[in-house]
């Protein structure tokens, strides 16, 4: 039978993983953001080469999906010209009735 454990870190710092977990040689991160969603980021190479080759500009070209909102505000960056493409012609997604912005001034805190 599974243990049980209570919504506290007292009790899952109870909980002794398996032998294997600390000698274990691969690590997976997994995570969900709106990012999946188109999955979308320039093939344009490592963060490095991009420093060397893009110094004042580096986010335009940015690599990875997990900043796809940042960068489609880039203009003529690669990630807006897909996210016009894809999701102009759909219409701009509209908020809950009342609802606001992140940072607007209605916004409740």
């Amino acid at each position: 039978m599974a243990a049980r454990f209570e919504p506290t870190f007292e009790s899952l710092r109870t909980h002794e993983v398996p032998g294997w977990f600390h000698a274990a040689k691969l690590g997976i991160f997994v995570h969900w953001t709106m990012a999946c969603v188109p999955a979308f980021a320039p093939q344009a190479g490592s963060l490095p080469d991009l420093m060397r080759d893009h110094p004042a500009d580096v986010h335009k070209y940015n690599p990875y999906a997990e900043w796809y909102w940042n960068t489609m505000k880039i203009p003529g960056s690669d990630t807006a010209r897909y996210h016009a493409e894809s999701y102009a012609r759909r219409g701009t997604p509209r908020r809950a009735p009342g609802a606001s912005r992140l940072g607007d001034s209605t916004h409740s805190r």
